[in-house]
């Protein structure tokens, strides 16, 4: 990856049509830079400073925006196919015939941001809500994932653990699920618990 030093960090910077390809600019001050066409695939801009920047028509495949603040730019026609903007803010900004196919949109701020012909296909991040609104401004959604399947696998398995478990198990110590269990239970072949283990037992026999 190219060296941040090779960057200076003016505002008044010009970037336009240049091949920053790989380049690391995360954290940079780079508000209102010109990139107007640039070729940044794989280029890192993490938690960088970007308002007001215009990146119209920029090839920007892969890129990293995770946390970058992007209030009021311009990434008009811009290729964003495969792009990292978990937790970014385009607030405001142009996205007009944008390419954001394949991108994680994950805690993306997309308030008053202009979409229309913008491609959202194969995203990651859109719930149903935020998918419904990018159409009604013209966007084209398609096929978006509302989170990372692993990563809610994860928290499930986290839930079930350490949270619903704990809880029953609780429950069934307190004596409240054991009088349903002698009432209503309806598997002549689940034993009513006797000790906490037993109750943790029961638990996960009903998960």
């Amino acid at each position: 990856m190219n060296s941040v030093n090779t960057y200076p960090n003016n505002a008044s910077d010009d970037f336009a049509r240049k091949n920053i390809n790989g380049a690391n600019l995360s954290g940079r001050d780079l508000r209102n830079c010109n990139f107007t066409n640039v070729t940044a695939n794989g280029a890192d801009f993490s938690r960088a400073m970007l308002n007001g920047a215009n990146f119209y028509g920029a090839e920007m495949r892969g890129v990293d925006l995770s946390k970058a603040i992007l209030c009021g730019a311009d990434l008009s026609e811009s290729n964003l196919s495969g792009a990292d903007l978990q937790r970014s803010d385009l607030s405001g900004a142009i996205l007009y015939r944008a390419n954001l196919s394949n991108a994680d949109l994950t805690d993306i701020d997309l308030d008053g941001a202009t979409v229309q012909d913008a491609k959202f296909i194969n995203c990651q991040g859109l719930n149903q809500e935020m998918a419904n609104v990018l159409k009604s401004r013209g966007a084209i959604v398609e096929n978006t994932i509302s989170s990372n399947p692993e990563k809610q696998e994860r928290d499930t398995k986290w839930w079930i653990q350490y949270v619903i478990v704990p809880l029953i198990a609780a429950l069934i110590s307190s004596g409240v699920v054991m009088y349903f269990l002698k009432e209503f239970r309806s598997k002549p072949d689940l034993p009513v618990p006797s000790s906490a283990v037993e109750s943790t037992l029961v638990a996960k026999f009903i998960l």
